[in-house]
């Protein structure tokens, strides 16, 4: 199994050089080593692997995949990756996120769950004739309950509570040159309820150990 992650760190460090700051390609590719990662845990220990997708984010055309993994009956680690980049209006109106969202759950039993998240990410909002562009990142308590629909479908209900912050320009497009002019910068704080969830789990069947019988 050491040869795995030793690829996965030879491909972290070539998105480092090529890319030098969190970009597109980045997120994607650690969204993608963890999927591995995970995977290769789960085969090995045969432990608990899901896919989850939260359909309110696919609802608003901001689509999210994560996994989850449960290295213990009482503990699940989820890592969730958010992006959509929307324009329209021959380009004067934009909508674009990228988001990565690690989180740790307490399981008090087989549907209630407690834990804690930690979001980053970058927006370009441009609705009106001003756009805002920038970084977001915060902290939440998430509680919420799972209901099993299949032997390996699972919904969950979740809401997060806590922390928010932005930091980010307004600027404008200017109409002949098409080009941005970036105007005052701001920096808002938020706390209160920031996420919500209809999460859409489905459990990865393990891989059968063979007998040793003869």
């Amino acid at each position: 199994m050491g040869g795995y992650f030793f690829i996965l760190y030879l491909w972290a460090r070539k998105i480092d050089i090529m890319a030098g700051k969190y970009t597109m390609q980045r997120m994607v590719a650690l969204i993608i080593m963890a999927m591995i990662a995970a995977s290769v845990l789960s085969q090995e220990r045969q432990k608990p692997l899901f896919v989850r997708a939260n359909l309110l984010r696919w609802a608003t055309l901001t689509p999210d995949l994560g996994i989850e993994w449960q290295p213990h009956e009482k503990l699940s680690l989820v890592a969730t990756g958010t992006w959509t980049s929307w324009s329209w209006d021959n380009r004067w109106r934009r909508y674009a996120i990228w988001q990565i969202l690690p989180e740790v759950h307490y399981n008090i039993n087989e549907h209630w769950f407690v834990g804690v998240g930690y979001h980053f990410g970058k927006f370009n909002y441009k609705f009106g004739d001003q756009g805002r562009q920038g970084r977001k990142q915060g902290c939440d308590i998430v509680g919420g309950y799972n209901i099993a629909l299949t032997k390996r479908l699972f919904m969950e209900l979740s809401v997060g509570v806590g922390y928010y912050h932005k930091n980010f320009d307004h600027y404008i497009i200017t109409p002949t040159e098409r080009q941005r002019l970036y105007d005052d910068s701001h920096t808002t704080n938020h706390w209160g309820i920031h996420r919500l969830g209809m999460t859409l789990k489905w459990q990865i069947p393990p891989k059968q150990r063979r007998s040793n019988k003869r």
